[in-house]
């Protein structure tokens, strides 16, 4: 009679540690894998998204395992709700070109505020009384400038 083959399949799971499931095949359904981890995790298969890899692995794939029967490893995340999230993959390309941007100003505060916005309102609050100051100085140089004008020969005092 013929053994079953059994298989390990090591699992990182949400708290970190690893798991390894015991296998009576050389493959496994994703959907069978995530029954399992159902069981062992108690969180629902429909949030649960398996990572082998950098691959997601989805509801219809297959995992195999090599000759010596060890699958890869895997990862079990949640699911996020959330879009394509462009923004971070953005970031990523610009960190690989090399060129390092010093224009922060599109960028937001902890209270959600543009820095463009916030540094602006500064510069305002700053200059504000420098602005005063100036026009003190331009009233004094103006009539400092009406009082010394030259004056024409017959001009005087």
């Amino acid at each position: 009679m013929k053994r079953p083959i059994e298989s390990q399949l090591l699992v990182r799971g949400l708290n970190g540690r690893t798991t390894c499931l015991q296998l009576n095949s050389s493959t496994v359904r994703a959907s069978e894998l995530k029954a399992k981890l159902e069981v062992l995790h108690c969180v629902p298969s429909a949030c649960q998204r398996i990572i082998c890899g950098t691959k997601d692995i989805g509801e219809d794939g297959i995992l195999s395992a090599d000759a010596s029967g060890n699958f890869p490893s895997c990862s079990v995340l949640l699911r996020l709700r959330g879009g394509k999230g462009g923004f971070g993959s953005l970031l990523r390309g610009s960190a690989k070109s090399g060129k390092h941007v010093e224009n922060n100003d599109a960028c937001r505060d902890l209270s959600g505020r543009r820095l463009r916005h916030v540094n602006a309102e500064k510069k305002t609050q700053h200059l504000g009384g420098r602005r005063e100051r100036t026009r003190d100085r331009e009233g004094r140089t103006r009539t400092s400038e009406e009082t010394s004008s030259p004056r024409k020969e017959g001009e005087g005092r």
